[in-house]
């Protein structure tokens, strides 16, 4: 118990589960299943320097990064190897992929 009588919960309720690597996995999925309607935010756990990078970029969510090789997101200033880790574990979470570099 907590001074002044009131207990602390063990886990809050906000709308998603925040995971060990730094995702989120939303609760506002639709019933019908359509997820490929909602675009598909950028992960959670990108420095505020890599998020600037990736809008400066016209980078909005996911399906905006498959549009671009590794390489090229990889040359942006900003864009470091914590970046690209974050960015191909959830491109892959999705079963997305950076554009191959031909």
């Amino acid at each position: 118990m907590r001074p002044g009588g009131a207990q602390m919960a063990d886990q809050a309720d906000f709308g998603f589960d925040l995971r060990s690597d730094g995702f989120t996995m939303a609760d506002d999925a639709p019933a019908n299943g359509e997820r490929g309607m909602t675009p598909l935010e950028l992960p959670r756990g990108l420095g505020r320097p890599a998020e600037r990078a990736l809008q400066a970029a016209g980078i909005h969510d996911l399906s905006d990064l498959t549009r671009h090789s590794r390489e090229e997101i990889s040359e942006l200033h900003g864009i470091g190897p914590k970046a690209i880790g974050v960015l191909v574990t959830a491109l892959a979470l999705h079963g997305l992929s950076f554009r191959a570099t031909p």
